[in-house]
């Protein structure tokens, strides 16, 4: 009996003196906290832009959206884009296309 006692007592968390009920506990938002992919490390978001989305603990450098990268890349997100008009004035036309018949 004196066993049933000790595994209901982890099972009611009272070895480890955790006392706090379920209903008492608090949620944290999703996206704050992101776990390394090598170390397993937890990593805080804001400490991840700091860093340039590259864990401090391990070097590793994370995966991030194109949003986070152009952010990284121009400085307030300034820039100028180059050669807009020339794509559309010269279109690809490829060889297949041009002797394929039609039919």
């Amino acid at each position: 009996m004196k066993e049933l006692d000790i595994d209901m007592a982890w099972f009611k968390r009272e070895l480890k003196g955790i006392i706090t009920t379920t209903e008492e506990k608090k949620e944290t938002p999703d996206g704050i906290w992101n776990k390394c992919p090598q170390c397993k490390k937890p990593l805080h978001y804001s400490e991840q832009v700091e860093n340039q989305y590259v864990c401090h603990y391990c070097g590793f450098h994370l995966r991030i959206g194109s949003a986070e990268y152009f952010a990284i890349l121009f400085d307030d997100n300034e820039f100028t884009e180059l050669l807009l008009t020339w794509y559309q004035a010269t279109p690809c036309i490829l060889p297949t296309q041009k002797n394929t018949p039609k039919g």
